[in-house]
């Protein structure tokens, strides 16, 4: 349990650094929650803080109040925690967010974030802040923050689902390669609230899936809303991913208002952003249509294979299937007229081609009309295919084997075996087990052919 801690300048060292043991967990002694306290603060000149590798659990609240704080490879998790019934019910009852318009103000109370910078600095390298109910980071009066690394999922507030900034004193934030996914915002902002300050976006940091809970406001936005302040990403974006930049550089100013999508915008079904280059990035266009032979979903960074059965041509966005009595015998095919015809002895569906099965051979159809399993028919009776795919009924053979009955063959009747071809009547007896070839002893029984009988 760790108990409210302030450093100041009463500390006397020039940094202090507070390493996490592997599998240990930080929670805030009980008191300080009931009170709604911060555990730790840092305030005007203490020494540089440095937390590293440390697991905070039970909404554990850190400030910085005008000194430096430094966290590496921490992690911030709500789930599978209690939350004390006085702060969920403050949370869903008030706005947990308290901001000032004036810089000079004291530090306000902000028991619903998990870190607070009202002023000094604050550098997140690699950290994660998962399922926090009252959200992640909020930025205050003359408050920096610099975030690389970090990933924002699940979390939960009024405004700005996992970050608020409202450095009305002037602050800033930073966010580079960062991952905003899942948050949700009761009234604002699913992942990002921004309404005072500098917030920079960039080096591929990416809002996902965050939305604002059912009932809200329609003028409110999914992923970013920007109230006042300055807003810009910075390229590169993710790859398959724009901004809009009409100028030829690589920033984008964000208008004030609300971004709904997700952002950046991933590249539309059927072109395709394998580069992170400024003009592939600065439009809708991404780096072009998705070349044939190839079929590009949304966001798509590497073209993909158009699979055997079907057909892609350029600008797919999804494989199209070979027209019917046709299949796609390869991969890689640009157009209808690469499929191939339905092969004798096949039927063919959606580009598939699908043998007729043992015992069934097909009817002597164009390959156009071979669409269905209904062109494949029975042997006659006491025969049998050798495999599947039988083209004609010639291939249709009395199967021979200890347990067979003697067949009659009435003649005049086409059969191979020399041997009984002056007989008035062959009598054919079983043979080894197996499928009678044209050398052996077998009637090979034709359409024409009805009077198979038992001798």
């Amino acid at each position: 349990m760790l108990p409210a801690t302030v450093i100041d300048a009463s500390m006397q060292a020039s940094e202090l650094f507070i390493h996490g043991t592997p599998g240990a967990v930080v929670r805030p002694a009980q008191d300080v929650v009931v009170a709604s306290q911060a555990v730790l603060t840092v305030a005007d000149g203490a020494p540089r803080v440095h937390l590293i590798g440390l697991h905070f659990v039970e909404g554990l609240a850190i400030h910085v109040d005008g000194g430096k704080l430094d966290m590496n490879d921490c992690v911030f998790d709500g789930a599978d925690t209690l939350r004390s019934r006085a702060r969920h019910s403050r949370l869903l009852a008030t706005s947990n967010d308290s901001v000032s318009n004036d810089s000079h103000a004291s530090s306000p109370l902000l028991p619903g974030r998990a870190l607070n910078v009202h002023s000094g600095l604050a550098r997140v390298n690699q950290c994660s802040f998962i399922d926090l109910d009252g959200g992640a980071i909020l930025v205050t009066a003359q408050g920096t923050l610099d975030v690389a690394s970090c990933e924002f999922r699940r979390n939960r507030a009024d405004a700005g689902g996992a970050v608020r900034i409202a450095a009305f004193g002037g602050g800033t934030a930073s966010f580079a390669n960062a991952t905003f996914e899942g948050n949700t915002a009761l009234e604002k902002g699913g992942a990002l609230q921004v309404d005072a300050g500098v917030v920079v976006l960039r080096t591929g940091t990416h809002f996902k899936g965050n939305r604002v809970a059912d009932g809200a406001s329609s003028e409110y936005s999914q992923s970013i809303r920007f109230s006042g302040g300055q807003l810009r990403y910075e390229l590169p974006a993710p790859r398959a991913h724009w901004v809009f930049i009409p100028d030829g550089s690589n920033t984008s100013t964000i208008a004030l208002g609300a971004i709904d999508a997700d952002f950046p915008f991933p590249c539309a079904a059927g072109v395709f952003g394998t580069s992170t280059e400024a003009h592939v990035q600065s439009s809708p266009l991404c780096q072009g249509r998705c070349p044939g032979g190839y079929y590009c979903p949304g966001a798509t960074s590497v073209p993909r294979l158009c699979p055997v059965h079907v057909y892609c041509p350029a600008g797919s966005s999804m494989p199209t299937p070979c027209g019917e009595g046709t299949a796609g015998k390869e991969s890689g095919l640009v157009s209808a007229a690469q499929c191939s015809a339905c092969t004798d002895g096949f039927w063919c569906s959606a580009g598939i081609e699908i043998p007729c099965e043992k015992g069934y051979y097909a009817d002597s159809l164009p390959p156009k009309q071979r669409i269905s399993q209904a062109i494949c028919l029975s042997c006659p009776a006491f025969s049998t295919t050798a495999a599947q795919g039988s083209a004609d009924i010639t291939q249709c053979l009395v199967e021979c084997g200890p347990s067979s009955p003697k067949l009659d063959c009435p003649l005049p009747a086409y059969h191979p075996c020399a041997a009984h071809r002056s007989a008035t009547r062959a009598s054919i007896r079983v043979r080894p087990t197996g499928l009678c070839t044209a050398r052996a002893t077998v009637c090979v029984v034709l359409r024409a052919q009805r009077a198979i009988r038992l001798a």
